[in-house]
């Protein structure tokens, strides 16, 4: 009986809640016992779990001793090893591919070398701190970066410090010259903030802050409730951004076709103008066409008469002539 309750203990301890979600946003998987799960927020997170941002998926995740860790798209988190009580404390993990920042907790701060973090083929050793990557992506070098306080970046046997607002690029299995730090570089360090929504609608944000007030978690249940605000905020501003554009479309609309009317009343106009020229124009034509008849056909009449006149003279004159013949002959 005393073997049972100990192995029920012990079990209880193996799979207790490590830590939850406290954003996802997209398709975010969780595999658990070779079972895979739909991550949510407020989802409790288990020691082993290894999780999935797919696509532009995110997720950002708060431990018991709460250090926070943000992932970016495409990235692959796994939760190797944690332990979080009175006498021993341990925190091992690592992302093998994606992007991710990190807010070390309690037990960076008072168990510093139990704090690992292995970022593909670097391991991170932390100083209290802030840090954050993008690691195993194709045609891209890696990048480690330190955001606040300072940490210890080994690949192989080679070790370099990297202070705050400095970064880190590995080429192969060999550490580059430390640069300043280049936000661009990484994904993760300026995303997933209460105060950078990505385009949460209002119902999600309402789901998500519904589902972390049962973690009990006060700062999450408070960054939740900032969420929801922003996201009502937000969605007040882009309908108000979509009315006043809807206002300037319909503005534009009506200029458009206001101008169209003036443009097909000149053009009718025109053309009616142009319709009655031209009528103008063929009734002139044919008003000059009937004069010109008129005028051929007085010339021609006027011939005739002058013909006939001559004719008649012609012809009176040789009745003339006939007759003093004819006079002349009976005198004689």
């Amino acid at each position: 009986m005393k073997k049972i309750f100990l192995m029920m203990i012990f079990s209880g301890f193996l799979f207790a809640s490590v830590g939850h979600f406290v954003i996802v946003r997209g398709d975010v998987e969780v595999v658990r016992d070779s079972k895979v799960l739909k991550a949510k927020s407020g989802m409790a997170i288990e020691n082993k779990d290894e999780i999935t941002t797919k696509g532009v998926a995110k997720a950002q995740i708060k431990f018991n001793d709460d250090t926070v860790v943000s992932l970016g798209k495409n990235t692959t988190f796994k939760v190797e090893d944690y332990l979080n009580d009175n006498d021993s404390k341990k925190l091992h993990m690592g992302v093998n591919k994606g992007s991710f920042k990190v807010i070390t907790g309690g037990i960076a701060k008072v168990s510093r070398d139990n704090f690992v973090f292995t970022a593909n083929n670097a391991v991170i050793g932390v100083r209290g701190t802030i840090f954050a990557g993008e690691v195993g992506q194709k045609h891209k070098q890696d990048t480690i970066a330190c955001v606040q306080g300072a940490i210890d970046v080994k690949v192989g046997n080679d070790i370099q410090r990297i202070n705050a607002g400095m970064m880190v690029e590995i080429k192969g299995n060999k550490l580059s010259d430390i640069k300043a730090l280049d936000s661009a570089k990484i994904e993760t360090i300026n995303t997933i903030n209460a105060s950078t929504i990505d385009s949460k609608s209002i119902d999600a944000a309402k789901q998500e802050f519904i589902n972390i007030k049962q973690t009990g978690d006060k700062d999450a249940i408070l960054k939740a409730k900032q969420e929801y605000v922003e996201a009502k905020k937000q969605m007040y501003e882009n309908n108000s951004a979509k009315s006043y554009q809807y206002y300037e479309q319909s503005n534009k609309r009506d200029s458009v076709y206001q101008y169209s009317k003036e443009y097909n009343k000149g053009y009718n106009n025109s053309n009616i103008e142009k319709q009655q020229n031209y009528q103008d124009y063929q009734n002139r034509d044919k008003h000059q066409e009937n004069i010109n008849n008129y005028y051929q056909n007085n010339n021609y009449q006027n011939n005739n008469y002058q013909n006939n006149n001559y004719q008649n003279n012609n012809y009176q004159n040789n009745n003339y002539q006939n007759g003093r013949t004819y006079g002349n002959q009976q005198q004689n």
